[in-house]
């Protein structure tokens, strides 16, 4: 997969595609092959260093984010945000703020990248907001 690029993986259920997932978050040990990451062999490396790297496996739980807006759902998600600690989230907001406003700035253009700005204020949650197929 080439930097900056959008790849699906489809295929039946059964296929292997969660195992693969799996394998290249570090989660299940890699059977034959290797796992390049931003240049790095990464195949022997634990989930926990990979994810400081930022290769994170996510899962399909749509109701995860239900109650907050699509924006914030996507903002949540947004690399950089410092804070990831209890003592970091006490610090106030004047702490954090810029962190904050930067993963906002990336989650709208996310959203513009895939026509979605015009669900930015709708909860996650909510079926409405979801794209029709096609």
């Amino acid at each position: 997969m080439r930097r900056g690029t959008l790849t699906g993986l489809i295929g039946p259920n059964g296929a292997g595609k969660s195992t693969l997932l799996a394998m290249l978050a570090g989660t299940l040990p890699v059977t034959s092959g290797r796992v390049i990451y931003a240049g790095t062999d990464v195949t022997s490396m634990p989930a926990y260093r990979r994810a400081r790297l930022g290769l994170v496996r996510t899962f399909q739980l749509a109701s995860e984010f239900k109650r907050l807006t699509v924006m914030r759902t996507c903002s949540a998600r947004c690399r950089g945000t410092g804070v990831t600690r209890w003592p970091e989230a006490l610090r106030g907001r004047r702490y954090w703020r810029g962190d904050e406003e930067a993963a906002i700035d990336r989650a709208r253009a996310l959203l513009d990248r895939f026509g979605l700005s015009g669900y930015a204020d709708t909860y996650a949650g909510d079926p409405k907001w979801r794209p029709a197929a096609g």
